[in-house]
């Protein structure tokens, strides 16, 4: 069964809040899965191809809507971060942060279509 975007900021959003015990882990979980929801949302939104690069989405999208490019390539710096650097302390803060930027891209999307 295909997974749309916003299911993976379902996911985001349901590792952040079960996350009683507050391990980092889960927010760097929560970071990263809250980015693609993004990025598969303004993927879809603008019908580009499977293997389209981050930063062309990104690029695109700032092109079409600046602010909202904008955040998403603040999401993806985020999410390279929660990835990646594995020394730098992903707190409950950026998860949360990247949640909500993250739905603020979607909206912005989903309201462009109608």
């Amino acid at each position: 069964m295909p997974v749309s975007g916003e299911k993976f900021l379902e996911a985001a959003d349901t590792i952040y809040k079960k996350n009683e015990s507050r391990e980092e882990i889960y927010y760097r979980c929560s970071a990263s899965r809250a980015y693609y929801a993004a990025f598969h949302v303004a993927k879809k939104h603008f019908h580009l191809p499977r293997k389209t690069r981050h930063i062309t989405v990104i690029d695109i999208l700032k092109k079409n809507h600046r602010s909202t490019g904008e955040k998403l390539k603040e999401l993806k710096e985020l999410r390279e971060d929660a990835d990646y650097e594995l020394d730098k302390y992903i707190s409950q803060y950026i998860a949360d942060k990247c949640i909500k930027l993250s739905n603020n891209i979607i909206n912005k999307l989903n309201n462009l279509k109608t």
